[in-house]
């Protein structure tokens, strides 16, 4: 006679249910059965009971040591910054531009962010890290959407256009980051959470984005000026991170060119380091 092989797999069950299988198996043997009994009876390996039986002795027969350890980190244990450190740093993005940090760069990329807590907390935060905290904060911008809204073939020729002539091709978004709720955290204990508003609702906070399709995303926060100011202000600041390399930027659908005269005025004194490529006027 072929006999059932099948046991209970109790790398499937809950801890619950392996401490409630643990106590049966226990209380069996107890009773005098034999392993075989008792494999026949719950439906594990008889090799499986004698684990437990050994596991309870060596516990000094105490089925209560026998209730298995959660798995996993503690909540928040994996955090490498406080909650304050959080909210400075936070802080900090949404005020200042990096060289105000003594950091060569004008705009905030990861490996950015990682110096300046390193600078101010004396912490190797990895990009990887940094990247959640982005994603946390909402200073993050996925590089899958990026090329949804554009013909593959033209993007194919201005890649090929944009070698020759050696310039940087970027995908320029923003998004409005003005709602408080958008900055929750939660404290320590993880029990309480609280929002950090930095300005007042009605002022307009935008984060810009730069995706390049291989390489750093770059970002920067603008608010209290108006939309013709924060995009130059951004576009200059790109410019001079690309160094001696002509910039590309194609805006995405949710960036709207200002026509403004001082828009044009730039657009015109850096027409060979700059060239806009707008989806919204091209949908239009």
């Amino acid at each position: 006679m072929i006999m059932d092989t099948k046991y209970i797999n109790m790398r499937k069950l809950n801890n619950a249910q392996i401490f409630a299988l643990r106590k049966k198996v226990v209380k069996s043997k107890l009773s005098g059965r034999s392993n075989g009994e008792i494999s026949r009876i719950v439906n594990v390996n008889p090799r499986q009971i004698q684990r437990i039986w050994c596991a309870y002795l060596c516990a000094g027969e105490c089925i209560e040591n026998l209730r298995p350890k959660p798995c996993g980190r503690k909540k928040e244990s994996g955090k490498l910054l406080s909650p304050d450190e959080e909210q400075s740093i936070l802080k900090t993005l949404m005020e200042s531009t990096p060289e105000q940090h003594q950091i060569d760069s004008k705009l905030w990329t990861r490996k950015t962010v990682s110096l300046l807590i390193k600078m101010k907390y004396d912490k190797l935060v990895p990009q990887r890290s940094v990247t959640n905290y982005l994603k946390q904060w909402r200073l993050s911008y996925s590089k899958s959407h990026i090329g949804e809204n554009y013909i593959a073939g033209e993007f194919s020729l201005l890649q090929q256009r944009a070698k020759v002539k050696h310039a940087k091709v970027y995908w320029v978004s923003v998004h409005d980051i003005s709602q408080p709720e958008q900055y929750a955290m939660t404290n320590e204990n993880g029990s309480n959470v609280w929002c950090i508003k930095f300005i007042p609702r009605q002022k307009a906070t935008n984060a810009f984005f730069a995706i390049p399709s291989k390489g750093a995303t770059r970002f920067l926060v603008v608010h209290n000026s108006s939309l013709q100011s924060k995009q130059i202000n951004f576009l200059s600041r790109l410019m001079q991170d690309a160094s001696d390399s002509k910039v590309i930027a194609i805006l995405d659908n949710d960036v709207h060119l200002d026509e403004g005269k001082r828009m044009q005025g730039f657009l015109c004194n850096n027409k060979d380091k700059l060239e806009i490529i707008s989806l919204a006027e091209n949908k239009d």
